[in-house]
């Protein structure tokens, strides 16, 4: 039996449009730091080795100072470490891989995949891995098959390392890259192959069903969308039984959709206790969603709590898409603002215009926000 770790898609150096500044200096480092929580995981666990099944770096044109502390990072790992150029890394002229930081900075422990010959892990008698590196980001076939086509045949333990979709997950008939699901189980149950580490999806899933297939998903989440994210896994691969897989979390960052209907004031002190009970809110992005009418009052309310959330988390974006709030000004807003004269009968031509719909009610309601908020600034 052997156990060791299986990661993928770090994307080492992603920056991400929503993140500015601090955040996205933190979000950077805490991508290299993971790198080093991964290593401690595999020390707890006595993991042989650890494979990344691809994008380690988001790109093959990543700054050299990323390039420099994430070989830093890999080189405090406790075990060797084998990874796989992939769509967003690929192994052609201009690769990260072959560049003179990369080449003169690559610690010991370190192994680049760059063909798919065959390989006996050092000091590991009877365990052999098979990568499948990309050379160019649109293979013209499904390389993982083309791969173990050739393989001939193996004594002991084989572990593949690929990156790609798979046909069970997301089908296209189309695109020649596509992993055939069925041809892999295949191999599984002929025994050319015992376990398949796959790199591409960010959320770690179990694909097929021999239990033998698996994307480990990104070790810190990218975006809102991924469900299983953060994950790294840590595989027992025994002589003749099926391999046992089990997640392990390792991601200090979150990626949230909330959704909060918004009419009353006690819907908004929801919203507020809901977003504020977040911890590490330095290290959470979060797309929120919301539904509703507003009074002026509470409608001034909302936006200082989104001002106030907007300094607290890596981000708190309104998600304009699926965002619907009204806002229709009441005989309280106007009572609160206290008008007399011509600004009173200016509030009143404004409600009324407000009321009226199409964009010069929407324009009319804007301009009553901006008045309530005028007027509650100048009592303070």
């Amino acid at each position: 039996m052997v156990r060791f770790i299986h990661t993928s898609d770090w994307h080492l150096g992603m920056t991400l449009h929503f993140l500015a500044g601090e955040a996205q200096e933190r979000f950077t480092q805490d991508r290299i730091d993971s790198v080093r929580e991964i290593g401690r995981l595999a020390e707890e666990q006595q993991a042989a080795f650890i494979v990344v099944c691809g994008d380690v770096f988001d790109s093959n044109q990543v700054k050299r100072s990323t390039v420099r502390r994430a070989l830093g990072a890999i080189s405090e790992v406790p075990v060797p470490v084998y990874i796989l150029p992939a769509n967003h890394d690929t192994f052609d002229p201009s690769s990260v891989y072959r560049s003179k930081t990369f080449i003169e900075t690559c610690p010991d422990n370190l192994t680049v995949i760059s063909d798919s010959a065959p390989f006996q892990v050092p000091g590991i008698e009877g365990v052999t891995l098979v990568g499948v590196p990309w050379y160019s980001k649109k293979p013209l076939e499904d390389l993982i098959d083309s791969a173990l086509e050739q393989l001939e045949s193996i004594d002991g333990l084989v572990i593949c390392i690929g990156h790609g979709p798979v046909d069970t997950l997301t089908p296209d008939l189309d695109n020649p890259e596509m992993v055939r699901v069925q041809a892999l189980e295949k191999r599984i149950a002929d025994g050319q192959v015992h376990y398949v580490a796959l790199g591409d999806r960010h959320s770690a899933t179990s694909v097929g069903t021999s239990g033998a297939i698996w994307y480990s998903g990104s070790h810190e989440p990218t975006f809102f969308n991924e469900v299983n994210s953060g994950k790294t896994l840590v595989v027992d691969l025994p002589d003749d039984l099926p391999p046992v897989v089990k997640e392990h979390a390792v991601s200090k960052w979150r990626f949230e959709e909330m959704h909060f209907e918004l009419n009353t004031d006690e819907d908004m002190a929801l919203f507020e206790n809901t977003v504020e009970e977040n911890t590490n809110k330095e290290r959470m992005a979060v797309r929120a969603a919301f539904k509703g009418t507003l009074t002026l009052a509470l409608r001034a309310r909302f936006e200082d709590l989104i001002a106030r959330f907007q300094e607290q988390f890596a981000t708190f974006n309104i998600w304009e898409r699926n965002t619907s709030l009204a806002v229709m000004p009441d005989a309280v807003d106007a009572e609160a603002v206290g008008l007399s004269g011509y600004a009173h009968k200016a509030w009143e031509e404004l409600s009324a215009r407000a009321e009226s719909g199409g964009e010069e009610g929407a324009a009319a309601t804007r301009a009553l926000s901006l008045f309530y908020r005028l007027v509650e600034e100048m009592e303070q």
